[in-house]
C-alpha cells in the first residue's frame, strides 16, 4: 500500500493534463496576481498533483514561465497604482510603503534582470597568455634551427679546409 498514494497522484495529474481549463484558469489567476497553491486549495487540487502535471510538459511550464512574467508587471501596475494613491491622499504613506518594498522585493525576485538591484555584467575573457607563449615557443625553435644551422656550415668549413661554404638559412630570420 506504500506506493497506492503516489499513483492515485499521478493519476489524477494526468487526467489534469486533459483538463486545459484547469490551466488556463490557473495561468490566468497567476498573471493577475495570484498564485498557484491558493489556487489549487480553491479548486480542491493538490499542489503537488498540479505541480508535477506541469514539470511534465514543457508546453505547461512555458505558460507557467509567462504567467509568472506577467505576475512581475501586475505587481509594478500595484505599485504605481498605490503611488498614485498616496498623492491623492487616499492611502497613508507609511502603509503605502510598506506595500511599495514588499512589491518592489516580490518584482525582484520573480525578474531579477530586469527589476533587480544588483546587476550582473556578462564578460568574457580570452587568455592571451597561451597566444604568447607559442609565439615564444615558436620564436625558440627558429633561434635554436638557425643556430643549428650556423653550426652545421662552420663544420663544414672547418672540414673543407680554407674553402669558404656559405648558408643561406631562408626561413630562420627573425
Amino acid at each position: 500500500m506504500a506506493g497506492r498514494p503516489k499513483r492515485a497522484a499521478r493519476r489524477l495529474a494526468e487526467r489534469l493534463e486533459e483538463q486545459p481549463e484547469f490551466f488556463d484558469e490557473l495561468f490566468a489567476q497567476i498573471a493577475a496576481g495570484g498564485n498557484m497553491p491558493d489556487y489549487c486549495k480553491v479548486t480542491g487540487i493538490p499542489y503537488s498533483t498540479a505541480y508535477e502535471a506541469i514539470q511534465r510538459d514543457p508546453a505547461l511550464a512555458e505558460r507557467l514561465q509567462a504567467a509568472r512574467d506577467q505576475k512581475v508587471d501586475w505587481h509594478i501596475g500595484q505599485i504605481e497604482r498605490v503611488t498614485d494613491d498616496v498623492t491623492q491622499g487616499r492611502i497613508d504613506p507609511k502603509a503605502a510603503s510598506v506595500s511599495i518594498a514588499s512589491r518592489q522585493w516580490l518584482a525582484s525576485r520573480m525578474n531579477p534582470r530586469a527589476w533587480g538591484e544588483r546587476q550582473q555584467v556578462d564578460v568574457q575573457v580570452t587568455h592571451t597568455h597561451k597566444l604568447h607563449l607559442d609565439a615564444i615557443r615558436a620564436l625558440s625553435q627558429r633561434r635554436e634551427q638557425r643556430r643549428l644551422a650556423k653550426v652545421e656550415a662552420t663544420m663544414i668549413t672547418s672540414q673543407g679546409g680554407s674553402q669558404r661554404v656559405e648558408a643561406t638559412l631562408e626561413g630562420f630570420a627573425d
